[in-house]
């Protein structure tokens, strides 16, 4: 971030700061402490059934929930001139709060996420073979509707020496991993 973006105008921004799948608003622990020293106000909700709300996880849990944790968020708060940041399947999250509140959202903005076209799933962008490969995940682990948090799918040799560099980082994440609804991954088609 720029040192002017840091500083903020007098009264500074709102961010609205949503996780991805498989994690909670923990992720942004380094984030929000810079952007409220420089003024900003920051939200990070954690989306139903991940992370600390994993109890609330059940199959009818989905984009559409999570997009409405988001819009209730923004409207219960009365937030206006929000920048709201979507990370990894977040982006599917974002596009569809800003359907329903667009005219509170100052800029959305995509960081490393998704950006499924209309009536496209999270999962219609993944290639065929990493596609199947959830699904079966699903099928075989997750009762057909949930990728466990230690689900195995085969990786290619690229994925395989990244995957090795962060074996550490992996560790780490694992204690704090829940696992993921699968009708969240799927079901953005729900934006209609």
């Amino acid at each position: 971030m720029g040192d002017s973006m840091l500083r903020g105008p007098a009264d500074g921004a709102t961010f609205v700061l949503v996780h991805g799948s498989n994690h909670g608003g923990w992720c942004w622990g380094r984030v929000k402490p810079l952007l409220e020293a420089a003024r900003h106000s920051v939200y990070t909700p954690t989306l139903t059934g991940l992370a600390e709300r994993a109890d609330e996880l059940t199959p009818e849990v989905g984009l559409s929930t999570h997009v409405s944790d988001i819009t209730e968020l923004i409207e219960g708060e009365d937030l206006h001139g929000v920048t709201l940041v979507g990370h990894s399947y977040a982006g599917a999250v974002i596009t569809g709060a800003a359907e329903i509140v667009g005219d509170r959202i100052a800029r959305l903005v995509y960081l490393d996420a998704f950006l499924p076209r209309d009536r496209e799933s999270v999962l219609d962008t993944e290639p065929p073979e990493s596609r199947e490969a959830f699904l079966q995940i699903a099928r075989e682990q997750g009762d057909g509707w949930r990728l466990p948090r230690d689900r195995h799918r085969p990786r290619r040799d690229g994925q395989r020496a990244r995957a090795a560099r962060r074996a550490a980082r992996r560790d780490q994440l694992k204690r704090t991993l829940r696992s993921q609804a699968w009708l969240a991954v799927e079901s953005s088609r729900a934006r209609g």
